[in-house]
């Protein structure tokens, strides 16, 4: 017979493990398919938390300590159910006349794509060109004329179904069918967040999770390699694509260097951890040791071969947070110097396996802004910058830049799906309104998780360090790649995110409920005296 608690840990913790896996395997989750199984998948792991969402841990690991009260993520969670309203509130179609009030460019993009539109008219069909008219996919850009794209006008699945004949009301989205595909990802997330912080309370629960993220960057990361040093030019030696510079099972370098960067420094946290313990007596230790050590140094290697020059920035400066973090803690010597051996070996390893290429790559960072990519970069965020003026309260719809940006992007480019820049691309998508809420939640959830006094534990500040720099990385990097464009590199941040709040609340509690039980004592030794 099956025991129902064996059944629902089963559920949430391999339908993490399975989510962890699977969205970087499948291309970096991007395509519809993918998203649908993890949208599947997170809803039968949330589902599964809520079934008992009263369980109380037995062991004294659990973060809820009778009679101590820990502040709570409830500012961040109001600003997120704000943003949440935003996007709802794009979806909504409304008069023209309301459209022209709250987003002048908009009503223009409409006057100009759909006759009679500005005037309030029922929309006939007869007038709108056929190509126009289609709601086949957004393949149909590829038959559209580029002059029509260039003058605002979008194919109807860019701005809703097929236009027909009945009141003039249109959405703040120009493309709704993407902003609700949007939203749906962003639920799914905020519902991982809650069950990860719930369910992941105890230390070994928590130590089980962050298990399965370094052994699935590793696995990506040896997958990667391997790919790289026999590869076919197709991605998974079966599949063409339309990038030459895929790594592993990722179609763009840069988003699995975001990857693969954002765990490195979690690994070394875990790693020196590990060898605090051994170092104390638990010989049980040693091969957990050698084993994160081992998987620190490939993916520092795997980031270094995929040649990513952002990747390669970002995870510096993640790994000098990462001492600076080590030192404010109180940790030196032996950390540090084994710290520095690893890094070295993993430079070693990287110079000895491509000497050539990795040499002349990191040369390309002595040009700076005159790099070619990174100037044409620049270029396309200046015109983003002027598209989030003209759209300047609410945006042009959660997920739309790829359509909205047709009528800014540099003339004679490629079509840029993405800013490359994160917070360019939410002031683009949701306005000044959404990136204030984006910038609240952040501040919201730094006071909650940035509060190392608490860190009492043998271990903890070890992992405390290693997933604050690694969640800084990606941030990091992207400002210069819209990395969390790609799910495989979204859950992750949600998971490591929620994991720092587990692990912070863990260690507070555990202080709060040390103070409790000395005062407590020191008040049962003032009655006995007296």
């Amino acid at each position: 017979m099956l025991d129902f608690h064996s059944v629902r840990a089963g559920i949430i913790e391999g339908g993490i493990a399975f989510l962890l896996l699977f969205a970087p395997f499948a291309f970096g989750g991007v395509e519809t398919w993918a998203q649908g199984v993890i949208q599947i998948v997170c809803g039968a792991v949330f589902v599964a938390w809520v079934w008992r969402y009263d369980e109380r841990p037995p062991d004294r690991s659990s973060f809820r300590v009778p009679g101590v009260r820990l502040p709570t993520l409830r500012g961040m969670w109001v600003v997120f159910g704000l943003f949440v309203a935003l996007v709802i509130f794009q979806l909504i179609p409304l008069p023209a006349s309301w459209v022209k009030s709250i987003s002048p460019a908009t009503h223009a993009l409409y006057s100009r794509t759909l006759p009679g539109y500005a005037q309030g008219e029922a929309i006939a069909p007869a007038t709108i060109p056929a190509w126009l008219a289609s709601t086949s996919s957004t393949d149909d850009l590829a038959a559209a004329p580029a002059a029509a794209l260039k003058a605002g006008r979008i194919p109807a699945a860019l701005g809703g179904d097929r236009p027909a004949s009945g009141p003039s009301r249109r959405t703040l989205s120009v493309y709704p069918y993407q902003t609700r595909q949007n939203l749906a990802l962003l639920l799914c997330y905020a519902g991982i967040f809650v069950v990860v912080v719930a369910y992941f309370r105890t230390r070994v629960r928590l130590q089980r999770l962050l298990d399965a993220v370094v052994a699935v960057a590793f696995l990506v990361t040896l997958f990667g390699i391997l790919q790289k040093f026999s590869s076919n030019g197709l991605i998974f030696w079966v599949r063409a694509v339309p990038h030459t510079d895929f790594f592993g099972p990722f179609v763009n370098r840069n988003t699995y260097a975001a990857f693969a960067g954002t765990v490195l420094p979690v690994a070394l946290g875990m790693f020196l951890a590990a060898l605090n313990t051994w170092r104390r007596g638990n010989q049980d230790m040693l091969p957990r040791t050698l084993v994160y050590g081992f998987a620190a140094a490939i993916l520092a290697t795997g980031v270094g071969l995929s040649l990513s020059r952002g990747g390669m920035i970002a995870v510096s400066l993640s790994l000098m947070m990462l001492v600076v973090w080590l030192l404010l803690l109180g940790r030196r010597g032996p950390e540090l110097g084994v710290l520095g051996v690893l890094v070295v070996a993993a430079g070693a390893t990287l110079l000895w396996l491509r000497p050539g290429e990795i040499v002349a790559r990191v040369e390309t960072l002595s040009q700076g802004l005159s790099t070619p990519t990174f100037a044409m970069r620049v270029e396309a965020w200046k015109r983003a910058l002027v598209m989030a003026g003209d759209y300047l309260l609410v945006g042009t719809g959660l997920g739309s830049f790829r359509f909205a940006f047709l009528g800014y992007a540099p003339p004679g480019k490629a079509w840029w799906t993405t800013a490359h820049n994160e917070y360019i691309e939410i002031a683009c998508d949701t306005g000044l309104l959404g990136a204030l809420l984006v910038g609240a939640g952040l501040v919201f959830y730094g006071r909650r998780v940035l509060r190392p006094w608490v860190l009492s534990g043998r271990t903890a500040p070890y992992t405390f360090a290693g997933l604050v720099s690694g969640l800084t990385g990606l941030l990091i990097h992207s400002a210069v790649s819209s990395n969390l464009q790609v799910p495989a590199n979204s859950l992750l941040l949600v998971v490591l995110a929620a994991s720092l709040v587990t692990l912070v609340t863990r260690e507070e509690a555990q202080m709060e409920g040390q103070k409790r039980h000395l005062q407590r004592a020191q008040q049962q030794r003032q009655k006995t005296g007296s």
